[in-house]
């Protein structure tokens, strides 16, 4: 399988032919390794996941909350409301009476499209919480009948077989001793990947655009992952949902980008273990990064000296612009070439659903096709709803599991569920970005049949794609009724880019990426590290 890094760039990569081969040889995955639903506490069911999974991930978790050894022990006299003690009691012990069951379930609906994995969740006030994944499906790991489960420390100290199974931090951005993470006890060799963004916000930088703003508290400086590169730390960075729903690649939530020789289940393991990673908040960004053709988790064995850096992007959406750091400052900012780079005949548009009155459910059924053009690749943006406080009560029980089917290379179907936003500040609409080979006379026509409180909505919109110089919005049922948003169609130019600069590297220097695309999808890139 090509990757798209290697078919866009092909006429550079052609006088790069390490960097050539080495695209050659991987291909880029998206997955979610931990999420959760009521197979502990949280809420939807573990079937639901795992049909949510399939619809937009390579490979995914559903992560039962396991044991929280010091909850009671109270050792920095933190006051726990007893509510929050015994909903945690209640989960661990409902996932030690199912977990026979999640493990079945798992096997049955294992599949080599989107590739299960099982996993566990220990808290902790002392070290922070950890997130235990097996690479087999046969998880001897398990739930101990008893109140006190301290396995989670040797763990923490190596007592596992790094063969089957990774564990690694997350929402390492909480103060230590309040389930954040502790840096004395956290061990790269051990963890060799670290949880840097999720629904909890993101734990870049105190200056991170996705604020932590769940029930756990804010963001502690010490506590970010930029902090401990600046203090000689080194892991790959993922992100995953956290999300408490049975969403496991909720939109806008998280999600683990991997460079993986193939899609398996050995080499899935062993792109974590290797730091080939990138944490990415929605959109399936694709990036990479050489330095004298070291790539991202590796170290550099050159002696110090000139450094040649390659950087390689494909967003799905609009650029903002891609930064390059050394050492944790930015030495430059790069920008999509759209004035010097000839337009394309390829695209992309982005179709989004939802909006109207809150609480007011739509079930939508969409055909969209595209006449005189064919379909690239098509990217879902498909949300759960959010649970912030596992306490809340999760509202879309009746909500269409939302689906994707390319019928051929110029027609897909969609359905999905959505409500109005809950705030203002808050989204639930669904969506997918689509790319699109077109000429002058392309046309997309949009099918919508939607049912609104028992009322069936049947429409159709067309529009040139030489049209689409802006964003359109239609209505579907008058002022306040659920709407649609037909994005401007955007050139090829606007998200491919690649940059090659040359810089001296010093003693214990190290070099980052990051990527911002115009509609606030993020990724980050896991470093570059002199020897």
């Amino acid at each position: 399988m090509m990757t798209t890094i290697l078919k866009e760039f092909k006429s550079t990569l052609e006088k790069k032919p390490y960097q050539r081969n080495w695209f050659s040889e991987h291909v880029f995955l998206i997955g979610d390794i931990h999420n959760h639903c009521n197979i502990s506490y949280g809420h939807g069911s573990l079937k639901k996941a795992i049909k949510f999974a399939n619809e937009q991930l390579d490979f995914f978790s559903v992560t039962g909350h396991f044991a929280w050894p010091d909850m009671e022990e109270n050792k920095k006299n933190l006051s726990i409301p007893i509510d929050v003690i015994n909903y945690h009691k209640k989960g661990f012990i409902k996932l030690s009476n199912h977990w026979e069951k999640y493990i079945q379930i798992l096997k049955e609906n294992n599949n080599d499209n989107c590739i299960a994995f099982p996993s566990i969740e220990f808290h902790s006030f002392d070290f922070g919480d950890y997130t235990i994944v097996s690479k087999k499906l046969n998880f001897t790991f398990q739930p101990l009948k008893q109140k006190h489960d301290s396995r989670l420390e040797s763990l923490l100290n190596g007592d596992f077989d790094k063969n089957n199974i990774l564990i690694f931090p997350h929402h390492i951005g909480y103060k230590q001793g309040y389930r954040g993470i502790n840096w004395n006890t956290y061990n790269s060799s051990h963890s060799p990947v670290v949880e840097v963004l999720s629904m909890h916000g993101s734990s870049e930088s105190e200056d991170s655009q996705i604020k932590y703003l769940h029930t756990m508290g804010p963001l502690n400086g010490k506590n970010t992952f930029l902090w401990a590169f600046m203090h000689d730390y080194r892991f790959g960075i993922i992100a995953n949902t956290d999300h408490h729903n049975a969403s496991p690649g909720s939109y806008k939530n998280g999600r683990t980008g991997i460079w993986a020789q193939s899609k398996t289940r050995d080499n899935i393991f062993n792109a974590l273990y290797k730091k080939y990673t990138a944490a990415i908040s929605g959109d399936p960004i694709e990036a990479m990064m050489f330095v004298n053709n070291y790539c991202i988790g590796e170290e550099i064995q050159d002696v110090l000296g000139n450094r040649q850096v390659d950087g390689y992007v494909v967003a799905c959406d609009s650029l903002d612009k891609v930064e390059l750091l050394q050492s944790g400052n930015i030495i430059e900012t790069f920008k999509a070439n759209t004035d010097s780079t000839p337009p394309s005949d390829i695209g992309r548009i982005s179709f989004t659903f939802g909006w109207g009155e809150k609480d007011v459910k739509c079930d939508w059924n969409v055909n969209i096709q595209i006449l005189n053009g064919t379909i690239q690749k098509v990217n879902t943006r498909f949300k759960g709803q959010d649970i912030v406080d596992p306490l809340d009560k999760s509202e879309d029980v009746n909500f269409i599991i939302p689906s994707l089917k390319q019928l051929n290379n110029k027609e897909v179907e969609l359905s999905f569920s959505t409500t109005g936003n809950p705030t203002a500040t808050t989204s639930s609409v669904q969506g997918i970005s689509a790319e699109y080979q077109t000429n002058d006379n392309s046309k997309v026509i949009l099918n919508i049949s939607a049912i609104i409180d028992g009322e069936k909505i049947n429409r159709e919109y067309k529009y040139l794609v030489k049209d689409l110089k802006y964003n359109h919005t239609e209505y579907i049922n008058g002022f306040v009724s659920p709407a649609i948003e037909i994005s401007r169609f955007k050139n090829k130019n606007e998200y491919c880019l690649e940059f090659h600069k040359q810089i001296i590297g010093e003693k214990n220097d190290w070099y980052y990426m990051r990527v911002f695309q115009k509609n606030g999808d993020i990724l980050y890139l896991t470093p570059i590290w002199e020897k």
